[in-house]
């Protein structure tokens, strides 16, 4: 499917859903308006289940309350399949950790 990219500065967050109020939104009748929440605090990828219908996973398993993300893992909403990866550049001062997030569609 189609892949979908979001990058995540240090301290930032983003709902993702199908809401014009969410910063990232993968095109899936699956996922809730505001599906859930992901962070990069403290150099760390968190995820946070919204409420949704659906439910979100991490590696398989569902969650109920804010999870830090592994290295590496993957996170099903709807149809879609969100993977990781953290990268720290070479000169932090300029251009600090960041986090990039991709989305792909799996029907």
């Amino acid at each position: 499917g189609k892949e979908l990219r979001y990058r995540l500065a240090p301290n930032e967050g983003v709902f993702v859903g199908r809401s014009g109020n969410c910063g990232f939104k993968p095109p899936d009748a699956g996922i809730a308006d505001i599906h859930c929440r992901i962070a990069f605090e403290a150099g760390k990828l968190w995820v946070q289940d919204w409420m949704s219908n659906g439910g979100t996973r991490v590696n398989g398993e569902s969650i109920w309350t804010k999870v830090e993300i592994p290295d590496n893992a993957q996170i099903s909403i709807g149809t879609h399949r969100l993977t990781f990866t953290k990268a720290a550049a070479a000169a932090l001062h300029l251009n600090p950790l960041t986090a990039a997030m991709i989305a792909r569609g799996h029907k």
